[in-house]
């Protein structure tokens, strides 16, 4: 495709270069001679200043080495002394060629690029599709604190908000106080990021507990009783904007700093210049801190900054929200935890979400910012909120309820093997059904004394199963159930929100997988107590059996967690273990 523009430069370059031809030196002496585009004279005793080296390359150096000819021409004493300038004869360029050199530079790019979008349009209709195409923004879009937003809502939220409205009329404390009580669902998200019980306020109690069909932990109805409201003073300002100095003259600053004050009274501070105290006043006056373009050199040079600003958020007094350039979500939460950061360089529309944090608007979901994985989200998530609590004590209870079943069934003539983990089982296709149905060689689940507990001020139950599966004269026990995150991926998917391909669900149920084995890898033995934790990935769209990988799994398990076996045998009643004791010899 240069070609042709090569062609039409070459055209104009012999347009507008001429070579030209002297015949005589100025002195009259000598001529001169034409050596590499250079003009010199022969004699050596000449001094015409002509005689310097000069190449001709354009009508501009033929129009020097004329002026100069005729400067000197009128110094020199010699009458006789004449210079002759030739024109070379040359093919003259008319403009019609110059059209029909454009023309065909023009048609032939044309052809080029025709020939070029045929060819990516037989690569497109050809090609497989590309499952991975969402992969990018997905990585961008869903992240930590989307994951654990989508693992609240589909475990909880979905089941409750159709719910509960329907259950707070219908309760005790609406019918008295209809005005004054709400039906909305109100979860409250310390800054500090630590959580703590309702009732540890003493202007907040329990007026009446709920139970709801399908919720396992009963619904608080809260009362707050306040003898006086506070009024906000409205000359304090809402914002205060702490500047790099070195940002401030830069048109991007000017420009965002512009739009967040058509919605607000920001005050604006340099770090750099403005006294400590008139900073740290105004801070500390201030409802929203916007840090624009500041970098992590405040760890070192400005302790206090920082200091202080790690007070205010771990107090509640202020927010602050971080915009950045050239550094990653990573760099900014190391500096400053528990910050608001929004890349201005991916984000065009900072100023309106800025705007909308500080006055308290819905930001949606597709201006969410990355600040880690999905997966390692889901993960800590159904450790902290799940698999922690429940394994707690989980090996005593298991022990009893085993024993009741085996009084209850008996156990001649058939081997017990009881399996001493705590199984998630990973779906690839992330359908969570009950076990039963997947396998019928697996019997329907004998439920386990759940755990009651009360967690960041609410009330929780945690469930857990017990299921056996019958294989000639073995029966093997083990406690199990679906890996429940897979049920969040799941929902993603199917949702209109978020588009999530397979490809990328089942990558993101690879990289959940292996955050979990770690995580419990770092963990394991901490809780002496607990049930360990293992994870088979069952292929539920393929032919083999899920009993069979249990069986396989439970078979091989090593010489330390067959003692808990025997731990399990030595609680069954006398009755059991002489029966057991007799078969094994």
């Amino acid at each position: 495709m240069l070609f042709p523009l090569l062609l039409v430069l070459q055209s104009c370059d012999i347009l507008t270069s001429t070579v030209f031809k002297v015949s005589k030196c100025p002195c009259g002496k000598s001529e001169w001679q034409k050596q590499e585009r250079e003009m010199n004279c022969n004699d050596p005793a000449c001094l015409i200043p002509v005689r310097q080296r000069l190449t001709i390359k354009s009508s501009l150096d033929v129009d020097q080495l004329c002026s100069l000819s005729k400067a000197t021409a009128e110094e020199t004493p010699t009458n006789d002394s004449k210079i002759f300038i030739i024109k070379e004869n040359h093919v003259p360029i008319t403009p019609t060629i110059l059209v029909c050199l454009v023309t065909l530079a023009c048609f032939t790019m044309a052809t080029a690029f025709i020939i070029v979008a045929i060819r990516r349009q037989r690569y497109r209709s050809t090609r497989k599709p590309m499952e991975e195409g969402f992969d990018s923004a997905f990585k961008e879009y869903i992240n930590y604190a989307n994951g654990l937003a989508w693992s609240h809502y589909t475990g909880f939220l979905s089941k409750l908000l159709p719910v509960l409205e329907d259950a707070i009329k219908g309760s005790k404390t609406f019918k008295e106080h209809p005005d004054r009580t709400s039906t909305l669902w109100i979860m409250l998200c310390p800054k500090s990021g630590m959580s703590s019980r309702l009732e540890d306020d003493d202007t907040i109690t329990v007026e009446e507990s709920l139970s709801i069909p399908g919720i396992k932990q009963p619904i608080d109805i809260f009362r707050i009783q306040r003898n006086k409201l506070e009024k906000e003073d409205s000359n304090i300002p809402d914002v205060c904007m702490l500047y790099d100095g070195e940002q401030k003259g830069k048109k991007r600053y000017l420009d965002f700093e512009n739009a967040v004050s058509r919605s607000c009274r920001p005050s604006i501070l340099d770090f750099r210049s403005h006294d400590k105290r008139i900073i740290i006043k105004v801070l500390a006056l201030s409802r929203w801190i916007v840090l624009y373009n500041i970098d992590d050199e405040i760890r070192y040079k400005y302790p206090w900054l920082l200091t202080c600003l790690e007070e205010m958020v771990h107090e509640g007094t202020s927010d602050i929200i971080a915009i950045y350039s050239g550094k990653s979500q990573e760099e900014w939460t190391k500096c400053i935890p528990w910050t608001v950061a929004i890349d201005i360089d991916k984000e065009c529309y900072a100023a309106e979400k800025v705007q909308k944090i500080i006055n308290g608007k819905t930001i949606e979901l597709a201006t969410d910012i990355a600040i880690g994985d999905l997966s390692f989200g889901l993960a800590w998530a159904f450790y902290v909120n799940y698999l922690k609590p429940v394994t707690h004590d989980l090996h005593d209870r298991v022990t009893e309820v085993l024993n009741e079943e085996l009084n209850k069934s008996g156990i001649d003539g058939t081997t017990v093997k009881s399996s001493n983990y705590f199984w998630q089982i990973i779906p690839t296709s992330c359908s969570c059904v009950p076990l039963n149905e997947i396998d019928d060689h697996i019997s329907s689940p004998i439920v386990v004394k759940p755990l009651k507990t009360k967690m960041y001020g609410a009330q929780r139950v945690f469930p857990c199963n017990l299921y056996s599966i019958k294989r000639g004269n073995a029966v093997y026990y083990f406690v199990g159930e679906m890996f429940t995150p897979c049920k969040v991926l799941k929902a993603m998917k199917e949702s209109n929100i978020v588009h999530l391909s397979d490809a990328a669900m089942k990558k993101q149920l690879r990289q959940l997988k292996h955050t979990l084995q770690n995580l419990l890898k770092y963990i394991e033995g901490a809780n002496a107590d607990g049930l360990p934790v293992k994870i088979i990935h069952f292929e539920d769209r393929g032919h083999s059996a899920l009993s069979d990988e249990l069986i396989k799994s439970i078979s091989s398990e090593d010489p330390i967690e067959k003692k808990l076996t025997k731990q399990y045998k030595y609680s069954l009643s006398e009755e059991c273990m002489s029966m057991l004791s007799s078969k094994e010899e």
